[in-house]
């Protein structure tokens, strides 16, 4: 476990890495326990906010995985000004690079991060709700394209390991021994619609899916991907 020593006092409320007070967990039992510690099993969700941007949710990224997941990509083609109108459905998934933000019943908070290898940062009630973002402005309505969890009760919290060195890129100065015997390769909540909200790094970016119970990726249609994203 890495201490930042972050104080939570954010100069006019933009995030920082460095000013958050959440630890860096970098084992399946370090998050384990930290996510038993925040005591959120029979929580339910009330909103999600994501503070940054989605980088996979800007018009040619859209397009590019549209692209690759066409079954005749010889004649696609992307009309941009009626993209949205289109029957192939999109991934459910946001590429983030700071934290979401879950809002509970309670009134609580978790703060979650994992946009680094084996690198997972948590936190309860640390980050302002209305934080704003300190690299990359906002594009997306997180409640909206993660819609299916809202509401949902909170089960448990799943955690897949691997003996593997992942990618590490040392983002904000941090290390990651070579010595684990496991390294934290996604971690996963599970909800009461058997849906799951999972996490894992994709080099120094963090893809949050929606999923299914197996923890596959859920999809949106681009209809309802176009009433997500923010002007």
């Amino acid at each position: 476990m890495l201490k930042v020593h972050g104080n939570n006092i954010f100069e006019n409320n933009i995030f920082s890495w460095k000013s958050w007070s959440a630890d860096v967990f970098q084992t399946p039992s370090e998050a384990r326990e930290a996510f038993k510690k925040m005591e959120l099993v029979g929580r339910s969700i009330v909103n999600i906010r994501a503070i940054g941007r989605a980088y996979n949710l800007d018009i040619d990224s859209i397009a590019s995985v549209l692209y690759n997941n066409s079954k005749d990509k010889d004649n696609f083609v992307f009309d941009e000004d009626n993209w949205h109108t289109y029957s192939e459905k999109y991934p459910c998934f946001a590429e983030l690079d700071e934290p979401l933000i879950i809002f509970l019943d309670n009134y609580d908070r978790v703060e979650i991060d994992f946009s680094e290898g084996s690198s997972v940062r948590m936190s309860k009630n640390c980050l302002p709700a209305d934080i704003i973002a300190g690299i990359c402005q906002n594009n997306f309505d997180a409640a909206k394209l993660f819609s299916g969890c809202i509401g949902e009760q909170i089960l448990g919290f799943n955690i897949e390991s691997t003996d593997e060195f992942p990618d590490f890129t040392g983002s904000h100065g941090m290390d990651l021994s070579e010595d684990y015997d496991e390294y934290i390769d996604a971690i996963s909540i599970r909800l009461s619609n058997y849906k799951r909200i999972r996490f894992c790094p994709f080099f120094d970016y963090g893809d949050v899916y929606l999923c299914d119970n197996s923890g596959k990726p859920l999809e949106i249609s681009l209809s309802d991907l176009k009433k997500c994203l923010l002007d």
